[in-house]
């Protein structure tokens, strides 16, 4: 085993800087901003760096051992003013969600000033693991690898603390023999301990690691057993994850045909990643999923298992259900891996993907009955003529044994709001028409939303509580009231291209920002009609309410208030240790002064000789055995001797003057040694 040292070192601060640049560096990464782990790596160097110098600075006095207090304090300041901490951060920092990953990081980055010994430094690992657990949530990717670096580097700073404490237990309990004096490096000595009786034992980092690596591969083998095991019963144990910024996926990319359209997750993520290109003239909405089925908290749909349709089971009849329809082609160039649906413009009729087996399902989505073989693809899709107005909406065929219509689900405020909403229209379209308004206007769009509550039903929570939300909570609404008015109502998931910017050969770039959910009701004449009740709504993302800016406020001043509080609590704290520190030296017995007089003066004769003093040695015993390596120093090094040992073991008190000259006794003397050395 490889010699470990007797007090925190550099070694260990490197160590603790491992742990904190991980966590500082996974935090941002989780959500998609980087800037956020830029703006952290470099202030975790700064504070580790500080730390260390404060570390050195209070080694050997009182305020050492007050380290804890003052990571108290940190703790407690991190968390009054966690909310203008995060507002430092890049961007608007970490969504509310996750606002504890930004107490997190924080306390782990100012932590560093203050973590001087083995307790306090180890410590860190506590909210490391913790911000781990937080990523861990929803991060599937990262985080393994990075939480398996932080293992080894917390199993080595583990290792560093407890075999010092090993060592000096060694050295208390005598595990260092007589027969060792003639080892010339004192380190050796305590070296040595693990090398003899029962501290030979003692694992070292290489067993760390093994066992780290030894889990890994564990849990790469057993857990498809595990997951094999479990298959059968884990669908009856249901819980939901904390909710953090949703990332937006791609429609169709995922399993969402054979599963739920959950609503309200809470702030969106939007990062601008491309998604694909297309080109269609005047399209606005792309879809690639519907739903019928509502459930309160998300959607499903009645069309659950697209691969037992035969294919193209409606291509050839589509034309003819729809004889007025305008014909218009379209093109795609995927940038992401469609695995379940294609996008597609209006009532897809026609589609060119090379080889893939694709099929037109009952709802008039495209779904990819084998893998897709290409990523581009042409078509043509019909869209209604402009001049047609319907007027009643009915239930189309296909869709009899369906939730179109369902009014399950409706609460008493829908129905009752509904009425409000309708007023005195004369049509089916101009009582969606009048639905649709009244909803924008009730309702602001923001996509820093909070998470709907678990347990409440979304679509209430959005119209009479929260009153804002993003365009999955609008078109709910849209879809619930236009049911509770009796019309044929579904949701549909896609994009909108807004965009007018086309490249040099035609195509418009379609991101993640343009993912959307809107809703469709149907008329004979003009098919599954879009009814977006977002247009015309006030966007506040970025923005708060009155309500909501005065409790910040409010927040805010008890936060300064706690701040002020904790840095006077912490400052007095200081003055007090310093206080207390100098009046022990003041009133401290001159015993305990001569005895750190003569551990300087033992350990100036065990560097000049290399002989250390044994434990079980007397000062006297000790100066007569190194007698012949100091020759002409050995009459004034007895002589010391004799006098200090006096002074620490007689019951007499030494004056500061008295100790003062034997201070500089020891000086003379010592340097007396270092001339005669030469």
């Amino acid at each position: 085993m490889r010699r470990v040292d007797r007090e925190v070192t550099y070694i260990d601060f490197l160590l603790g800087l491992v742990n904190v640049l991980l966590v500082s560096i996974i935090g941002g990464a989780s959500i998609g901003q980087n800037e956020i782990s830029y703006f952290f790596v470099p202030i975790a160097l700064v504070t580790s760096v500080l730390g260390y110098l404060l570390a050195r600075f209070a080694k050997g006095r009182s305020i050492e051992s007050l380290d804890w207090l003052f990571y108290f304090i940190t703790g407690i300041s991190v968390v009054l003013g966690v909310a203008q901490l995060n507002k430092v951060l890049p961007g608007e920092g970490f969504p509310f969600q996750l606002i504890a990953m930004s107490y997190l990081t924080w306390m782990m980055v100012l932590g560093q000033l203050v973590a001087w010994r083995d307790v306090t430094i180890c410590f860190q690992a506590v909210p490391a693991i913790a911000a781990f657990g937080l990523v861990g949530a929803f991060d599937y990717y990262l985080t393994p690898y990075f939480f398996f670096a932080f293992l080894v580097a917390i199993s080595g700073l583990f290792f560093r603390m407890h075999a010092r404490g090993m060592l000096k237990r060694a050295e208390a309990s005598f595990a260092i023999s007589d027969e060792m004096e003639e080892m010339r490096d004192p380190k050796k000595l305590f070296e040595h301990a693990f090398e003899t009786g029962a501290w030979r034992w003692m694992a070292g980092t290489e067993w760390a690691i093994a066992s780290a690596l030894g889990i890994v591969l564990l849990s790469f083998l057993g857990a498809p057993v595990i997951r094999s095991s479990v298959k059968g019963f884990s669908g009856l144990v249901s819980f939901n994850l904390p909710t953090a910024a949703a990332k937006v996926l791609p429609p169709g990319s995922g399993s969402n045909r054979s599963g739920d359209l959950s609503l309200g997750r809470g702030p969106l993520l939007q990062t601008g990643t491309p998604l694909m290109k297309v080109q269609c003239d005047g399209t606005l909405y792309w879809h690639t999923q519907s739903y019928d089925i509502y459930r309160g908290q998300g959607w499903d749909s009645s069309f659950r298992n697209p691969r037992n349709w035969p294919e193209d089971a409606r291509k050839a009849e589509l034309v003819e259900l729809h004889p007025n329809f305008v014909q218009k082609p379209f093109s795609v160039e995927l940038q992401f891996s469609a695995e379940e649906t294609l996008p597609v413009p209006g009532i897809a009729y026609q589609i060119n993907a090379g080889t893939s087996v694709l099929t037109h399902a009952p709802d008039g989505n495209i779904i990819i009955r084998e893998r897709l073989q290409s990523k581009t693809y042409s078509g043509l899709s019909l869209f209604p003529p402009a001049n047609v107005v319907p007027i009643r909406a009915t239930i189309p065929a296909g869709y009899e044994d369906t939730k179109v219509a369902d009014q399950q689900r409706l609460t008493m405020g829908m129905r009752r709001i509904v009425t409000d909403a309708m007023g005195n229209a004369k049509s089916d379209w101009e009582i969606a028409q009048r639905i649709k308004k009244f909803i924008s206007n009730r309702c602001n769009y923001n996509l820093k939303a909070p998470a709907v509550p678990a347990g409440q039903d979304a679509v209430d929570f959005f119209l009479f509580e929260s009153k804002e939300g993003y365009c999955d909570l609008f078109a709910s609404s849209m879809a619930m009231l236009a049911r509770a008015a009796g019309l044929p109502a579904r949701l549909s998931a896609g994009y909108l291209v807004t965009s007018s910017e086309k490249d040099k050969d035609g195509f418009t770039q379609v991101t993640d920002k343009d993912a959307h959910v809107w809703c469709e009701i149907y008329f004979p004449e003009r098919g599954w009609e879009v009814f977006d009740a977002t247009e015309g709504a006030v966007d506040v993302t970025g923005r708060e309410s009155v309500e909501a800016a005065r409790k910040r406020e409010l927040l805010n001043l008890a936060l300064n208030i706690g701040t002020v509080i904790v840095i006077v609590a912490g400052i007095s704290g200081l003055a007090f240790a310093l206080l207390r520190e100098r009046k022990q030296a003041a009133s401290e017995p001159s015993k305990s002064k001569v005895g750190k007089i003569y551990s300087t003066f033992v350990a100036n004769l065990e560097r000049f000789t290399r002989k250390p003093r044994r434990l079980s040695e007397t000062p006297r015993e000790y100066s007569q055995r190194i007698a012949p390596l100091i020759g002409a120093s050995h009459q004034s090094v007895s002589e010391l001797t004799e006098v200090l040992s006096e002074a620490i073991y007689s019951g007499k008190e030494l004056s500061d003057t008295e100790v003062s000259a034997l201070r500089q006794r020891v000086k003379t003397v010592s340097a007396a040694l270092r001339k005669n050395s030469k």
